[in-house]
């Protein structure tokens, strides 16, 4: 029986049209590459598992990029840009809790991203939780990160129903024992819900 449903937030419960990078393209007109580099290989990796503050890493990419308006702007413009929740999976999120199973976030993120997802976008609100990598200490789709939620909630991994458009973060949660879709598109998690009697019925956005 699942107890719990787990939802990603980039790609699933957050879907901005345009990213931070596109941004810095196209309306600033900054040369992206540094931060691109920065993002998948620089000490922003640091920062997802809560190893290194973002504001303080920051400043070199910051020079790199001929940004002079200081981190805390470019933080904040970041997060708001991407400031996008898909309402219609919202609701649906609303309705499952509504028939008895709370609702979670799993994410890789740093603590300011986190803090924002939680407050700023409500997402602490509309979810009986969040779990981000910079808190647990570890980031998908290492196998540590899956335990460290299911120690949290002190539930089975069978107990457990989790949504990620990453194939390899399903993959990964399945290795430990979770229940695990991809999710592609509203219409495809309606039937995968309404299936396991998680949703009374699909519902158009």
């Amino acid at each position: 029986m699942i107890k719990a449903v787990i939802f990603d937030a980039d790609g699933v419960l957050v879907r901005p049209e345009r990213i931070w990078s596109q941004q810095l393209e196209r309306h600033y007109h900054l040369d992206p590459r540094a931060f691109i580099k920065f993002i998948f290989h620089g000490k922003f990796q640091n920062c997802l598992i809560g190893q290194a503050d973002l504001k303080e890493v920051l400043a070199p990419v910051l020079e790199q990029l001929n940004w002079t308006r200081g981190a805390e702007v470019f933080i904040r413009e970041w997060l708001e840009t991407e400031h996008v929740v898909d309402a219609a999976l919202l609701g649906r999120v609303a309705q499952i809790r509504a028939l008895g199973t709370p609702c979670y976030l799993a994410t890789n993120q740093e603590r300011y991203r986190t803090a924002y997802l939680e407050r700023e976008m409500g997402l602490g609100a509309a979810l009986d939780g969040i779990f981000s990598s910079s808190t647990l200490g570890f980031r998908k789709p290492s196998l540590e990160y899956y335990h460290a939620i299911q120690a949290r909630l002190e539930l089975g991994g069978s107990q457990i129903l989790f949504w990620d458009d990453t194939l390899k973060n399903i993959e990964a949660a399945r290795a430990v024992g979770w229940n695990a879709e991809l999710y592609t598109s509203l219409e495809g998690f309606d039937v995968g819900m309404k299936s396991r009697g998680l949703l009374e019925a699909t519902r158009s956005p």
